[in-house]
């Protein structure tokens, strides 16, 4: 894929706000990186994020990606969690990251 000029390009405004632990990624740009730092196909779905999904970098308890999902009703919810190379986290990691959603969609 080539973005060219579209690399600074940024993403609607998320909902759900980071932390010091997990980072909302707001351009084409930090989509790339994200996914070449992380050797995992998450710029396979760039188009998929504008209006319908959220990107997040997870630096703790584990590096990871989380994508949030809004469904039709409007609502959000965890789509997809993927450590490096596509690995699937510890229960540990989604749980933390499964709270973080539902404080944050709840406000």
């Amino acid at each position: 894929m080539n973005f060219g000029s579209q690399q600074q390009t940024p993403f609607p405004h998320t909902p759900l706000p980071g932390n010091q632990d997990i980072q909302p990624i707001t351009s084409v740009s930090e989509f790339l990186d994200d996914g070449s730092a992380m050797h995992h196909c998450v710029a396979s779905y760039i188009e998929s994020t504008e209006g319908r999904g959220l990107t997040y970098r997870v630096l703790a308890p584990k590096r990871a990606t989380l994508k949030i999902v809004r469904l039709p009703d409007g609502k959000l919810r965890i789509g997809q969690i993927k450590l490096a190379y596509n690995a699937t986290p510890a229960e540990n990691t989604s749980g933390r990251l499964s709270k973080w959603s539902d404080t944050i969609s709840r406000t």
